[in-house]
């Protein structure tokens, strides 16, 4: 039925929109707007054959909103009652049946109250209430109006949200289901938005009676508590002889929580490092020189074992033979050599200790990592060490 007064009243409007004589005042519409409004129209009237009823909506505002004829209002409300949104279908029936006045006919009148009465027996009527200020007011999504509203709400049956805005507070929001031909009170209220709890954190340390930082500020000593906000904090905790230990710690609102800090003793000192050269040349040396000694020292018993026999040959009277001389020969041989080589050995152990003390305490610094590693150089092997002082 709706559809067939929709297609009706096309030619009928179509034919007003373009043709209609301007009206009274500054805001007149031109033959532009009065095209527009037609072509709207046309556009929203098909929309509407289609099913296509937000976009047919859309459409037959925009020409009323271009020459604000009240038979367009006719279309809308009917438009605004297939959507659901009963409210507005009410007030913009009503708008047209108010503008109109007795240009509306006497069959479309009826229609459009038969309408009304469908309306009122499909619906809910809601009386929405925010406690406080003024409040932004949304059912389902769409802003409604700001409270107080002026008069109650028509919903169709179901469930439907509603919510109220103020700047600075909290929404706040609920569902109601309706049912139709009932009157529903909402009531809403806005809140401010409660100041975050804090949070609370027990410290203890090992060893304990460490001095507890917290974010830079001084907390105490363990054991010990302290209250902070919700977030993101560092811990340090100080002791004597030990090094800082430090902690990153996050906690939620409300939230106790309970750290334990272990503390570790400071790394030792930085290790002392020499090297020593192990003077393989100078030790060659050396060692020649004390063989030499023992030579010099062999000879020489040699000549002191000679020097008593050709001694006792003498107390004894003996006869001073061939072989007597020879014994006397070799002592005395024996006797020079020991002395060259006790005078040889001896200065080559001096020099090989003068060489092996050169070059033990010539090396280059050690490298760090090892606490004694050997290494050849040109003269002689290279022993480095590690130490503490």
């Amino acid at each position: 039925m709706h559809v067939r007064a929709i297609a009706t009243l096309v030619v009928l409007l179509g034919a007003s929109l373009t043709a209609a004589a301007p009206a009274a005042g500054p805001t007149a519409p031109t033959a532009a707007n009065r095209k527009e409004a037609a072509d709207r129209y046309q556009k929203g009237v098909k929309l509407y054959k289609e099913g296509d009823l937000a976009a047919a909506l859309a459409e037959f505002r925009a020409a009323y909103d271009a020459v604000p004829a009240f038979e367009v209002l006719y279309n809308i409300g009917l438009t605004e009652r297939r959507l659901f949104k009963y409210g507005q279908a009410v007030k913009t029936l009503n708008r047209y049946l108010d503008e109109g006045g007795k240009k509306v006919p006497a069959d479309r009148r009826d229609i459009v109250q038969k309408e009304l009465d469908e309306i009122t027996d499909l619906t809910a009527s809601v009386t929405v209430r925010v406690e406080g200020a003024p409040a932004k007011v949304t059912v389902d999504g769409d802003e409604v109006g700001t409270s107080p509203l002026s008069e109650p709400l028509l919903l169709g049956p179901g469930p439907h949200s509603f919510r109220a805005e103020r700047a600075g507070f909290v929404p706040d929001e609920k569902t109601v289901t309706t049912v139709s031909r009932t009157r529903v009170d909402v009531a809403l209220s806005p809140h401010t938005q409660p100041e975050a709890l804090p949070a609370e954190l027990t410290f203890e340390s090992v060893p304990t009676g460490a001095v507890i930082t917290v974010d830079g500020k001084l907390a105490g000593v363990t054991p010990t508590r302290l209250q902070v906000p919700a977030g993101g904090h560092e811990v340090l905790a100080d002791a004597d002889g030990f090094a800082t230990a430090r902690q990153e710690v996050v906690v939620a609102a409300g939230q106790t929580r309970k750290l334990v800090i272990t503390l570790e003793r400071p790394p030792p000192p930085p290790t002392a490092r020499g090297t020593l050269q192990v003077p393989v040349a100078g030790l060659i040396v050396a060692g020649s020189g004390l063989a030499l000694l023992g030579g010099g020292l062999a000879l020489d018993v040699q000549a002191g074992a000679a020097a008593k026999k050709t001694s006792d040959l003498f107390k004894s009277g003996g006869t001073w033979d061939a072989a007597a001389q020879a014994t006397e020969r070799a002592g005395l041989s024996a006797q020079t050599w020991g002395w060259v080589l006790t005078v040889v050995g001896s200065a080559a152990f001096a020099a090989g200790a003068v060489i092996s003390l050169l070059t033990m305490f010539s090396g280059a610094p050690a490298e760090e990592g090892s606490a004694l590693w050997l290494s050849p150089t040109p003269n002689g092997v290279l022993l480095t060490w590690s130490f503490s002082p």
